[in-house]
């Protein structure tokens, strides 16, 4: 082979070689490309998936199987969040019982897991957010034991009334709770408007603060409050003769209580 042949057949590898490697570079860039627009698109799709803020409609799970329901309200926090994991939002929760609302000491979300912090009952609330449902649970500590309640929440919509028609029950009223030697004397108050509740009841160790709630389909008035402490429910059926019947539930291991209620009047004040 001639010299010539030789330095002509080494410049066509070198060029082979250059152009293969200017491929290899737009494959590699284009690769990459495609990655980092891959990776933002699914973190957009996760922070979407788990955008947090707003009101939610929750209920826990009391040890008896029945829910509690309150409004969770999500906002953005004043300060970073004591303990909040590096890259985590910091954000508040507020426990919502009609006028009556309990902030959170801290919160973040890191990912699609909410956190939420209330020290002053040794209490934290830890949730994944998917769309537009929550799932998790609440717990405490009560009496040297964790006490853990389910909870789940969907993104607020609009209250539906459905006790149209059904009667005002707005007033006083005294209330016969449980049975036998154990029965007590409570009394209770009620506004009853377009299909919503709210109200309080008050033992004879004082008021147990605001209950929202409403009619179920079944047409019995619920009245709910949960605020971290206390998990409570109150479900009442009207009866023929006017007086209310149903179960009041405290939300801890012992059974539910029977209640009988009739208005307030001057003979029963």
């Amino acid at each position: 082979m001639k010299t010539s042949d030789i330095i002509f057949s080494s410049f066509q590898i070198a060029g082979f070689k250059r152009s293969m490697s200017l491929v290899s570079r737009k494959w590699f860039g284009a690769i990459l490309v495609f990655g980092m627009a891959a990776h933002a698109l699914q973190a957009a799709e996760t922070v979407a998936s788990a955008e947090p803020f707003g009101t939610w409609r929750a209920t826990v799970k009391n040890p008896s199987g029945h829910g509690v329901a309150f409004a969770l309200k999500i906002s953005t926090a004043a300060a970073v969040s004591v303990g909040a994991p590096p890259g985590a939002v910091s954000l508040s929760g507020e426990l919502v019982n009609d006028a009556d609302r309990l902030v959170s000491s801290g919160g973040w979300l890191d990912g699609q897991t909410l956190t939420l912090r209330y020290d002053f009952y040794d209490a934290v609330l830890t949730a994944k957010i998917d769309g537009d449902q929550l799932q998790g649970s609440f717990a405490r500590q009560w009496e040297k034991q964790t006490l853990t309640r389910e909870l789940h929440a969907t993104r607020n919509v609009p209250e539906k009334s459905t006790g149209a028609g059904v009667v005002d029950l707005t007033g006083d009223w005294v209330l016969k709770v449980g049975e036998g030697a154990k029965q007590r004397l409570w009394r209770a108050a009620f506004r009853t408007t377009h299909g919503l509740a709210s109200g309080t009841i008050i033992p004879v160790s004082g008021d147990w603060g605001s209950m929202n709630g409403g009619w179920t389909k079944e047409g019995a008035l619920t009245l709910n409050r949960f605020d971290g402490i206390n998990s409570r429910l109150l479900e009442l059926s009207l009866q023929p003769d006017g007086t209310l019947s149903g179960f009041v539930d405290l939300g801890l291991f012992d059974p539910t209580r029977k209640v009988v209620a009739q208005r307030m009047t001057e003979a029963n004040r």
